[in-house]
């Protein structure tokens, strides 16, 4: 008897793997038990103190049970006012005490300066080794308590002040100072937390701090009641840490029969997470801020998830294990008031990798397994050599494509005995092994099976020529006839059918945009003559993605991008690339609207190419658009990564990628060979928190280089590297020029430039207490981050600054914006890229044409020398402090 089994791993296939329910009981309940079997007992008459709770809950909770308690005191017959009642937040608990408790205090009493003294960790050896935290994690938890108290108080968020001490008690000390200097209001605070491992399977790894619920009550001097009350938050936590990821763990290893391999990504098809519990979620009033620990969950599912799966490859010793699979945190915030209830599923694989299993009985003896993986074959891509065509037919009669063997004979019985049969194949890959799967293929064709395979739309039949390395006069052959259902070929088109322009707006900056409607609107732009859109790439998950060329009408069939982008200067502009950053699409597309309806827009198009890529990540793009329909204050960082947790721009330019979106941009880059290259991204509008993970943000391991994202800091460019080349002084001229257009586009937009100064303040008020992760220069009044010195215009390929004279990465804080937020990040969008491209528009573009006569032919040569330079700075001028001198030197600040 023999059974064949063909194990494939395809993505999607999501067998269930584990299905974890599980309902929590509520913290308040937990505080309710506290005291009614402590404090209540022992009130009476004569009872006077304090009684201080500290849960996890929104601001509607703590006041109900702040009244519940206050009634159940004066039940037991103590007066009004003898004992202090005061619920407090157990999640930012500085920044709650300062505003539930110590606030009502300030009011008409003065107030025109505040001094906030916190515990600096520089020093601390409460937990050693441990880097995750920022040494100024406390103060962190205060952001941006100076808003706040600025507006209630009607004094400058300047007139709060933050000072470090290596006092370990209290952890805050707060001064509150009249307009003669004197003291009106003194007091401390320390907030509550716990110890515990980022890792609990991994205990060693890193240990942080972490907020946590508490009942204390005082009576008559003594303290009663000091206990610890699990937060919702911190329960949930537990039932991940102790149950979820050791079965994630135990998953991966099973499914790798304990020999994991990174090469056998991605591992599981979705973890699933849906959690619902009453947790603080609003906003404070202060800009884009809120005050969420449902949101903080989010990044921590997120970002830990994709750390533990890392640690664990690392663990193991086999590098970090990329590529995980889809990882889906759905928070509802719909608990308030109620248990929490979580339910994680994960959905998976039956193999690690795709194998071919026989199963073997022979009559009176044991059975047998023979297994042979299907890895990828060690060979070059196949080449195209030639194509038949016949006239009146449409498509392709033959395609004949190149494949290069290893070997002219199998080697099989020579190596048996040194190994595998399926690595013997793939060592010596002999002709006979290909010419044999052709055959397979059209068995399996004709069988009706995998008729996609090897078979295309239009393409008559696949003819191939097998040769071997080293052996030039050796040919075989083998012909495949297309299959009754191949693989569809024709590219999607998008129409805008019986559309026409009225007037009337395209795009709108109300609320983030969803592939579709990005689509949408390029059908529609694409039926304006200066507007070629095209499709660019299928994702990952299957969404198309599209790329749009504006330029003046050409009258032609074919049109020559060569040409083109010889004769006219060229800006290509790509976003959401992290697509939670949702900006870049709103005002790129309204970029677009304007090239076709507004006649100044219009008219740079008669000088300026501009190429716009509007949706670089679709199934980021996707998933964050429908969670910002249940979460639309949120980060979402989820849909931040391409499909599989890994950068969607990972495997750019190699012959196989993961993600087939990521060839999108090198090849536009190729094509049109533009002179400004703008990556448009976003960062959050609001603090970014990671609870479980020290308080700082983008934790995906021990790694502290990128914490210091976690809070906002206005519009600016994260980092620019500039030319400084004796052999070519243009390129630098220009780089500033352009920087400078950009700068002055961000300042003349009056709303931007106050919503920056107010973010940079903060940024600086917060970030300077943090010296080595803090980074400051502003060019123009707006900030950059410059790079110290200027380097040689070296390189190759596209992004050579002698052909690529500009390259910057923009920041906007705009995750997630919707309303007038998203209006005014994106006026900041729509300006920054209107003055790169008037920029090239209004410069000089050199064109320059020759003619050459011989042997009776005429040559012709169409060339334009790069870079465009500044009509205003035809000769070398004193560039001012901002701008780097020839010598090198790095650049002045303000």
């Amino acid at each position: 008897e023999v059974g064949v089994e063909l194990f494939h791993t395809g993505f999607g296939a999501g067998e269930a793997i584990f299905d974890h329910e599980v309902e929590f009981a509520w913290e308040v309940d937990e505080v309710r038990r506290v005291l009614a079997e402590g404090a209540f007992l022992r009130m009476g008459p004569e009872s006077r103190g304090r009684i201080e709770v500290r849960v996890s809950e929104p601001p509607e909770v703590r006041r109900a049970l702040a009244r519940e308690i206050t009634d159940s005191v004066a039940a037991r017959g103590v007066p009004e006012g003898a004992v202090e009642v005061r619920v407090l937040n157990a999640y930012k608990q500085g920044f709650s005490w300062i505003e539930d408790a110590v606030l009502p205090r300030l009011r008409g009493q003065g107030v025109e300066r505040i001094e906030i003294r916190y515990h600096h960790l520089e020093e601390s050896e409460e937990l050693p080794w441990s880097v995750m935290e920022a040494d100024t994690r406390w103060l962190q938890e205060l952001f941006p308590v100076e808003g706040v108290l600025a507006r209630e108080l009607g004094i400058a968020e300047d007139a709060v002040v933050f000072r470090a001490t290596h006092a370990a008690e209290p952890v805050y000390l707060l001064r509150a100072f009249d307009g003669a200097g004197a003291v009106v209001h003194e007091e401390g605070f320390s907030p509550r937390w716990v110890e515990r491992a980022y890792f609990e399977l991994f205990p060693d790894y890193e240990r942080i701090r972490v907020t946590t619920g508490w009942v204390e009550v005082e009576l008559g001097g003594e303290t009663v009641v000091s206990e610890r009350v699990r937060t919702d938050l911190e329960a949930f936590w537990d039932e991940w840490q102790g149950i979820v990821l050791p079965r994630l763990r135990d998953y991966v290893m099973d499914l790798q029969e304990g020999r994991i391999s990174s090469g056998n990504a991605p591992f599981f098809d979705e973890l699933s997470i849906e959690v619902r519990l009453s947790e603080p979620n609003h906003r404070i009033g202060v800009d884009e801020e809120v005050i969420s620990s449902l949101e903080s969950l989010h990044n921590d599912l997120y970002f830990t998830t994709l750390a533990f799966m890392a640690h664990l490859g690392q663990h193991y010793n086999v590098g970090s294990l990329s590529y995980p699979g889809r990882v889906l945190p759905h928070i509802d915030p719909t608990g308030e008031g109620k248990p929490g209830h979580a339910r994680i599923r994960l959905t998976g694989r039956t193999r690690a990798s795709a194998e071919l299993v026989l199963r073997v009985r022979a009559e009176g003896e044991e059975p047998g397994r023979w297994r042979y993986g299907l890895s990828n074959l060690p060979t070059a891509a196949p080449k195209l050599r030639g194509i038949a065509v016949r006239e009146g037919e449409e498509g392709l009669r033959r395609a004949l494509f190149e494949v290069m063997a290893r070997d002219s004979i199998d080697r099989f019985a020579e190596y048996r005995g040194r190994s595998s049969e399926a690595a013997i194949d793939r060592t010596f890959l002999p002709v006979g092994m290909l010419e044999g799967m052709v055959e397979r293929v059209r068995e399996l064709h004709g069988a009706g099976v995998l008729e996609r395979g090897l078979a295309f739309e239009g393409v008559g039949e696949l003819a191939f020529r097998f040769l071997v390395d080293d052996a030039d006069d050796f040919r075989r052959s083998a012909v495949l006839p297309v299959s009754a259902d191949p693989m569809p070929t024709r590219n999607p088109v998008l129409l805008a059918r019986g559309w026409s322009h009225d007037g009337s707006p395209m795009v709108q900056w109300e609320t983030p945009m969803p592939p579709a409607e990005s689509d949408s609107i390029l059908a529609r732009l694409a039926t304006f003559p200066e507007v070629t859109v095209y499709h660019a790439a299928r994702s990952f998950l299957g969404q198309n993605v599209f790329a749009a060329d504006f330029h003046a009408p050409v009258e032609a069939d074919f049109v020559s991008v060569a040409k083109l982008t010889a004769v006219r200067p060229t800006v290509f502009l790509s976003g959401r690339q992290h697509a939670n950053e949702v900006s870049s699409t709103s005002h790129l597309l309204r970029l677009g609207e304007l090239f076709v309806t507004d006649p100044e827009y219009r008219a740079l198009l008669d000088r300026v190419n501009v190429v716009i890529h509007p949706m670089a990540n679709p199934d980021g793009a996707q998933l964050a658009w429908e969670m910002q329909l249940v979460n639309p204050d949120f980060t979402l960082h989820a849909g931040y990564l391409g499909a599989l947790g890994v950068d969607m721009t990972t495997g750019a330019g190699s012959s196989d990628p993961v993600y087939p979106e990521s060839q999108v941009r090198p090849r536009i880059m190729g094509e049109w060979l533009p002179d400004i290259f703008l990556n448009l991204h976003g960062y959050p509008s609001h603090e970014w928190v990671q609870h479980f993970s020290g308080y700082a943000a983008w934790v995906r391991g021990r790694t502290t280089t990128q914490r210091t994202w976690w809070t906002p800091r206005g519009w600016f460019i994260p980092g620019f590297s500039w030319v400084d080349d004796p052999d070519h002084p243009e390129i630098r001229t220009a780089q500033f020029a352009i920087l400078d257009a950009i700068a002055g586009s961000i300042t003349g937009e009056p709303e931007v430039a106050a919503m920056s100064e107010r973010q940079y303040g903060r940024y600086a008020r917060y970030g300077r207490q943090e010296v080595d992760g803090f980074r400051e220069h502003f060019h123009e009044g707006v900030l950059m981050y410059l790079s110290l010195q200027g380097s040689r215009a070296t390189g190759s390929g596209p992004g050579n600054p002698r052909i690529n004279t500009f390259s910057a990465t923009t920041e906007a804080p705009d995750e997630t914006a919707r309303g007038e937020w998203l209006d005014l990040v994106a006026r900041a969008g729509l300006a920054h890229t209107t003055a790169v491209t008037r920029y090239l528009a209004e410069g000089e573009a050199r064109v320059e044409r020759e003619a050459e006569a011989f042997d009776g032919w005429v040559l012709r040569n169409v060339f334009r020398t790069r870079p465009v330079l500044p009509v205003e700075r035809e000769e070398e001028e004193d560039p001012g402090d901002d701008v780097p001198p020839a010598n090198g030197a790095p650049p002045g600040r303000e």
